[in-house]
């Protein structure tokens, strides 16, 4: 990758969006969303994009994330929220070397940029995931193995003298996780920057070059955006994943618990039928037959038949028409976050359904 890119234009804001939303495999917030925080980014200031490497490497980064619903939490941020606990991590750890995004998605890529272009920060080449996931721990890199690690986690909420809250917590990661996660589920979402690390355990546990990677994806599905096969073959072929064209939705699932949107969806692709399970993310893909097809974090990405734009869990409806990819975990970079079996209980019991015996080749002890 390119040690340092100027990103000042919508193009390459909306290649990032795009791009970012097909690694979100149906999570990671909404191309809306991230356009439009995107937009006031860019009229802020440039968006230094800069690798991990070119930083120094005891200098500090921290993550900028939003959590929550992708139904419940639609609008409910404001550029003021991710500005504002930006601000309040730097004042309470002191002088930050840069901002990270926690993944890949139609929001969260850009999930930094606006609080990178207000500090006067760059935003770094290395997400700590390179797809969407639904659980903070999954996005903290590994963290949480660290015994003696303290986490930092500032948040933002609501209009000021309206329904306004802010504030840091410290402590256990787990811990402090789970009173985020308590504000996102209260509010829909909530705008968060956690977990400072330095930049040397950063190249050892993100995932470096992913935002250069969305904007590559983005590029392809932009150049092609009305002839979506012809975009989705060609990121097969890039990835080699599995394309599986024009499936209607049968059937839909969905309920919002604990701040997740879960559910399952039955697809019927020409004479086949599959069951697609999501918690935010797509996350199992079995045929009629029950057997797995593919298994998170393998990337699960819809798209729209009619333009070639990913689709959100959240926005599936009964009779649409999608186009969906399937692309090995191995074919796109993961943090160290997804690397423990620890972090699929929460999926597994949610779901009702195995992970981590599907994956077995990517956990360590």
């Amino acid at each position: 990758m390119e040690s340092m890119k100027i990103i000042n234009s919508r193009k390459v804001l909306e290649a990032a969006v795009y791009g970012g939303a097909f690694l979100g495999g149906g999570g990671g917030g909404s191309i809306e969303e991230g356009m439009r925080l995107g937009e006031v980014a860019l009229e802020i200031g440039n968006i230094v994009l800069t690798s991990p490497s070119e930083l120094e490497r005891k200098g500090i980064v921290v993550t900028a994330s939003t959590v929550g619903s992708q139904i419940k939490g639609k609008g409910v941020l404001k550029p003021f929220n991710y500005i504002e606990a930006a601000r309040i991590i730097e004042k309470e750890i002191g002088k930050l070397a840069g901002l990270i995004s926690s993944e890949n998605g139609g929001l969260n890529t850009i999930a930094a940029w606006i609080q990178a272009a207000a500090l006067g920060l760059p935003v770094v080449d290395a997400p700590c995931d390179g797809r969407a996931h639904p659980t903070i721990l999954m996005g903290s890199m590994g963290l949480h193995r660290l015994k003696n690690y303290v986490s930092v986690q500032s948040f933002s909420v609501g209009s000021p003298a309206v329904n306004h809250v802010s504030g840091v917590i410290k402590g256990p990661l787990l811990e402090c996780s789970k009173v985020i996660r308590s504000i996102a589920s209260i509010y829909g979402a909530v705008a968060v920057t956690r977990n400072p690390v330095t930049v040397d355990y950063l190249l050892r546990n993100a995932a470096v070059g992913a935002v250069s990677l969305a904007i590559e994806i983005g590029e392809v599905l932009l150049k092609h955006f009305s002839e979506p096969l012809e975009a989705l073959h060609k990121l097969a072929s890039r990835f080699s994943g599995r394309f599986f064209e024009k499936c209607t939705i049968e059937s839909l699932e969905l309920e919002t618990k604990g701040g997740f949107d879960v559910g399952k969806a039955v697809l019927k692709c020409g004479s086949k039928s599959y069951e697609l399970t999501y918690m935010n993310e797509f996350m199992t893909l079995e045929n009629s037959k029950g057997e797995r097809v593919a298994t998170f974090p393998d990337l699960i990405t819809l798209v729209d038949v009619e333009g070639a734009k990913p689709i959100l869990s959240a926005e599936l409806k009964r009779n649409m028409e999608v186009h969906m990819v399937v692309i090995d975990k191995t074919q796109i970079p993961l943090g160290s976050g997804l690397k423990y079996r620890e972090v699929y209980s929460i999926l597994e019991s949610a779901l009702g359904k195995p992970i981590t015996t599907y994956i077995s080749t990517i956990l360590v002890r």
